[in-house]
């Protein structure tokens, strides 16, 4: 008998043993998923899991979405059950890229695998190859972040202390990313904050609310955050934080551009001395501010900057578009440098104004060239390229111009992330201030053991019950405590790329069932 014996097929691709006897995953032509028999339990992947794209980005699924499936996963191979797992994709290569890497994220979270052996297991899976992620830009991708470094990156967060499988707070992580509920996500626990732009005033425009400065001064003070960087124009007066006790900073360049090196090496100085934590934003909280704090994740931790961009979308989809992805990689070298010259920062100081200049967008692009075309059909386009980091191509599209309607690329960003969010959601209030959860101890530099991780998009528009109150500056139920029993409902759906509603129930994290209304395999009770 092989490994893959009593597993049915017909497959696409190959079947991959993650664990002989006990956890596989295979990929199915078109959904035709093996209904679970006596030998085998089979897991659709696609019915647990959601990303709510911007434009035809597709993935990777960010960190609470990993966090839920991953831990259902394990609370399965932890029961009774003595079937084989065998965790399904459909043929999309946007599902099959996905589902390789929740499975790798599984080995590295759960069994302790390197990104290395992680990669080494999914990648059977191929032929076909697997598909690169593009970025949230309108226009096509000019460079593709490769399955492999995204495993990189969970593997880096893992040995870096950027998280932690056992603590990780998916409802916190769920309801501070939300536009209503201000819009952020730590990138660097404790040390950088990623956010959406402030205003003059709260309110709401397009579906997106608006905070006002004010807004996130209790939870950035309890969280120990001590500086504010701003990127894009100015929209509030900065003295509204420093009045408040905060150091402001202003790095201004163009909305969808990339910052001179004299940009980027003032904000290394900024994050390098300030005395705590360090919030991030321009106007979506995403392009500018990704790559700036690329930038610093490069200098401080050598990483490649194709691993920084995937951390940063695997905790903030939509992070770093367009032309500021091949300036990365062009600038990898000369972050590296920056460590060497740190060793005795001199420190950095600025006062309200604003710093930089426009950026040319007519860098140089990876190049772009044929790939295997999904076989699945979708009304959203997927990625028709691969990419090769060697060479580079121009990108026609200025991810700088202003549209017809006057919105530049932030504006567009924030709409459709309000129009994806809220679609199933009404009656926004304008919110009051974020306070910060009353059962975390205030963040400080001498607690390593107090993390906050962050991503965006959750699976989407859940309705939770958390065990702890889960303070919202715009919360639509009251927050309750006592424990609950979590189940992981299936989004179900016919195309899971587009406006979907799940509803769970969410508590005690040991009690996780994944389970399915509307796929022949049933339930699959845990516990």
């Amino acid at each position: 008998m092989t490994l893959i014996s009593n597993i049915k097929g017909p497959f696409y691709g190959q079947p991959v043993v993650l664990i002989p006897n006990k956890l596989y995953f295979a990929c199915y032509d078109h959904a035709h998923f093996p209904t679970s028999d006596e030998h085998c339990v089979y897991i659709p992947i696609q019915d647990y899991t959601h990303y709510d794209p911007f434009y035809d980005d597709f993935g990777p699924y960010n960190l609470a979405v990993l966090y839920r499936f991953v831990k259902a996963l394990d609370v399965l191979l932890k029961s009774r059950e003595k079937r084989k797992v065998v965790c399904c994709s459909t043929s999309d290569e946007r599902d099959r890229v996905n589902g390789g890497y929740l499975m790798a994220g599984f080995m590295i979270f759960i069994a302790g695998y390197t990104a290395e052996k992680a990669y080494s297991l999914v990648a059977s899976a191929q032929p076909p190859t697997f598909i690169g992620f593009r970025d949230a830009s309108i226009g096509p991708p000019i460079y593709l972040l490769n399955l492999n470094d995204i495993i990189k990156s969970l593997e880096k967060a893992v040995k870096l202390k950027w998280f932690d499988f056992t603590s990780f707070d998916p409802d916190e992580y769920e309801h501070y990313e939300r536009v209503e509920n201000g819009d952020f996500n730590w990138i660097i626990p404790g040390k950088i904050l990623s956010f959406c732009g402030p205003h003059n005033k709260s309110y709401i425009e397009d579906e997106y609310p608006y905070h006002a400065p004010e807004t996130y001064f209790e939870y950035f003070r309890e969280k120990n955050i001590s500086s504010i960087v701003r990127l894009n124009k100015k929209l509030y007066r900065a003295s509204r934080f420093t009045d408040a006790g905060f150091e402001h900073h202003d790095l201004f360049f163009i909305d969808g551009s990339t910052p001179s090196d004299d940009i980027v090496e003032k904000f290394i100085n900024i994050v390098d001395n300030a005395k705590g934590g360090v919030a991030v934003h321009c106007k979506a909280g995403l392009g500018r501010t990704g790559t700036l704090i690329a930038c610093w994740m490069m200098k401080e931790y050598k990483l490649t900057a194709a691993v920084c961009m995937a951390w940063l979308r695997v905790c903030r989809p939509g992070s770093v578009i367009g032309p500021q992805q091949p300036f990365l990689i062009d600038r990898q070298q000369f972050c590296w440098n920056l460590k060497k010259r740190s060793s005795s920062p001199v420190k950095y100081r600025t006062k309200t104004g604003d710093i930089g200049t426009r950026v040319s967008t007519t860098t140089s692009s990876p190049k772009i060239t044929p790939k295997h075309v999904s076989t699945a059909t979708s009304t959203s386009t997927p990625p028709t390229t691969r990419q090769t980091r060697s060479s580079r191509t121009p990108n026609k599209f200025d991810e700088t111009a202003i549209n017809e309607f006057g919105k530049s690329q932030g504006d567009r960003l924030l709409e459709r992330k309000a129009q994806q969010q809220h679609h199933s959601s009404s009656n926004v209030i304008i919110p009051s201030p974020i306070p910060a959860s009353s059962t975390r101890s205030n963040n400080n530099n001498n607690n390593p053991a107090i993390r906050y991780t962050s991503a965006t998009t959750p699976i989407k528009q859940l309705k939770v019950s958390a065990t702890k109150r889960m303070p919202a500056i715009m919360s639509r139920t009251p927050a309750t405590n006592g424990a609950a029993t979590r189940t992981l409902y299936p989004i179900n759906n016919n195309n899971h790329h587009h406006h979907h509603t799940a509803t769970t129930t969410t508590g005690s994290s040991s009690n996780t069932t994944l389970s399915s209304s509307k796929k022949s395999n049933g339930n699959i009770p845990v516990g």
